[in-house]
């Protein structure tokens, strides 16, 4: 690359002038940031003692499972052993055995896999599954065929959560649903839950 002396002087300028102000950008912000995030990630059903200490080698805070048809006894003891948290669970069946589906035994199936989710998430020791509430795709499963077929399914969940002291929370990552915050927003206040 070639720099002239116009273009170095403009550049080193630039970034003298920004090397004096980052300090005043900090002490700025310092002191407004209370807590510590906690840092997790997804780690399956099984237990893997080496994976689970390794992880918790690298820093990390807990972990996140996948279910229901978690190995929870063994997952239990080896969290336990290593001592890491599996705060949560994904729901893995959201994106195959949908609770947006036309059909209403696949809607049926959907929701008493996520009961088994939930009750597995109690198990190891977690308060939430993750869900995708459907998939927006064709005129079977419209915006309109997501949210109320989801809702309808979530709300017949809501005794369980409940009981088990188990949040559902809601994704909508490449489903092509609730695009806009303010969707979001009033679907979650549709479904009416805390």
């Amino acid at each position: 690359m070639n720099m002239n002396r116009r273009d170095f002087v403009s550049t080193t300028a630039t970034g003298l002038t920004c090397a004096g102000l980052a300090p005043l950008g900090l002490e700025a912000k310092k002191g407004s940031f209370r807590g510590k995030i906690l840092k997790s990630v997804k780690f399956g059903g099984r237990p893997n003692i080496d994976r689970l200490k390794k992880l918790k080698d690298l820093g990390f805070d807990g972990v996140e499972g996948s279910g229901p048809g978690m190995q929870i006894d063994g997952l239990k003891k080896a969290l336990a052993e290593v001592g890491l948290p599996m705060h949560g669970v994904v729901y893995n069946k959201h994106w195959k055995v949908r609770l947006s589906s036309p059909k209403p035994e696949t809607r049926e199936a959907s929701r008493k896999g996520l009961e088994d989710a939930m009750r597995e998430s109690k198990a190891v020791g977690g308060t939430s599954v993750l869900l995708v509430p459907g998939k927006v795709g064709g005129k079977d499963e419209t915006h309109e065929h997501v949210w109320s077929r989801s809702i309808e399914q979530i709300r017949k969940c809501i005794p369980l959560c409940k009981k088990l002291k188990i949040h559902i929370l809601i994704e909508t990552v490449w489903n092509g649903f609730c695009l806009k915050p303010e969707q979001f927003r009033d679907y979650i206040d549709e479904i009416d839950s805390p």
